[in-house]
């Protein structure tokens, strides 16, 4: 299973992959061609999450997940992550981190 994590920063990239090593492959925005500004106009981390994970899926077609930390946590693992309905085993493997 092919998966867009809508991000290009290495460590965040390098850390889910590990999570989700042998159960999906997961790429970047750089590797799908992505290099313009998603929006990110939302009052919530979560509604911003949701909207470049939209976003993904909208003009790419690839399903994807997102974060949207910003500048308000060192561990982003700990902050939502919006995930597609559409991808269980994803959700399945996050809730157990």
């Amino acid at each position: 299973m092919k998966l867009v994590f809508a991000t290009n920063n290495k460590h965040k990239l390098e850390e889910i992959s590990h999570l989700l090593e042998g159960e999906a492959e997961i790429g970047s925005l750089a590797e799908i061609g992505c290099q313009e500004d998603i929006p990110e106009d939302h009052d919530t981390l979560e509604e911003n999450a949701l909207q470049k994970a939209r976003y993904i899926k909208e003009h790419y077609g690839y399903d994807c997940f997102a974060d949207d930390t910003g500048l308000k946590s060192k561990h982003w693992i700990s902050v939502p992550v919006y995930i597609l309905p559409a991808m269980p085993v994803l959700q399945k493997i996050l809730s157990k981190t």
